[in-house]
């Protein structure tokens, strides 16, 4: 009876846990290099959402928390892939680059949010999203753009030329994610013009001539940095943040019967949140 026992609430039956809020994370894509050219940003892992995923007492739910992409001589490398309570949030694009003395691979990878085209020695194509929704999710994935990778509420340029895509905001998870940002593009401008949901910039190495892409923020899914010289010296772009997995219920609910894979617990404002930065899995 205890598994499927009515919960006693002020004198007031109510049913079980039934459902809980989750949100799924992809990594981000890695950044591009340019030598004598540009490294593009790296897109955002895709996201998935779900207000009310069913559960069932008893069962194990397996938790997967993809990383971030690293980075190759010339391109990004694609991001992981999150997956949770049958839903999967696609690891990000890879970003494109150029060696004007050597390897030319312009072309923005696919991913849940697609990464950016580098320019060199013309525009090569930005990446498209290839993110779905799973039942009982929203999916959320958008297209790369020039130097830019895009993000998991906007495409690559959406804010102006070479804007990496900001990432969906979720004011419930504010104390995870980029502030309660998920999924923000990498880009190849400084950091001034950086996305919102941890993608990565181009730091200035050591001039606004020679940049180095930095990393996409862990556990955001943000894409990775483009790099760029104006020389034949070569500039990595930066890896893609790792994904992560949240779910938030009624803290009038117990809590799991058993976790592993050592996610942050955080009961607040009357909810109990699992953050998962690692995979692993639940029970309640």
């Amino acid at each position: 009876m205890s598994g499927i026992m009515m919960l006693l609430l002020g004198g007031a039956p109510v049913p079980p846990l039934s459902a809980v809020e989750v949100l799924v994370q992809g990594g981000g894509g890695g950044g591009g290099a340019g030598a004598d050219a540009t490294g593009a940003g790296g897109g955002a892992g895709g996201l998935q959402y779900g207000a009310a995923v069913p559960i069932t007492l008893g069962t194990t739910y397996t938790i997967t928390v993809g990383g971030g992409g690293g980075v190759t001589s010339i391109t990004g490398i694609a991001g992981s892939n999150s997956s949770a309570f049958g839903a999967t949030a696609f690891g990000g694009g890879y970003g494109g680059g150029g060696n004007r003395y050597g390897t030319y691979l312009p072309n923005g990878g696919n991913g849940g949010c697609g990464g950016g085209s580098g320019t060199f020695p013309s525009g090569g194509s930005v990446g498209s999203t290839t993110q779905t929704s799973a039942t009982n999710f929203t999916g959320y994935g958008f297209n790369g753009g020039r130097i830019s990778g895009g993000g998991t509420a906007e495409a690559g340029e959406t804010d102006g030329a070479y804007t990496p895509g900001d990432g969906r905001y979720y004011s419930q998870f504010s104390a995870f994610g980029d502030s309660g940002y998920f999924g923000g593009g990498g880009t190849l401008l400084l950091a001034a013009d950086k996305s919102q949901g941890g993608g990565g910039w181009s730091a200035l190495d050591p001039d606004q001539y020679h940049r180095t892409g930095t990393n996409g923020t862990a556990n955001t899914g943000g894409g990775g940095g483009g790099g760029y010289t104006s020389d034949a010296t070569l500039k990595y772009g930066g890896s893609g943040g790792s994904g992560v997995v949240l779910i938030r219920y009624a803290d009038t609910y117990p809590a799991a019967a058993s976790t592993t894979g050592s996610p942050t617990v955080t009961v607040s404002g009357g909810y109990r949140i699992y953050a998962f930065t690692g995979s692993g899995s639940i029970t309640w």
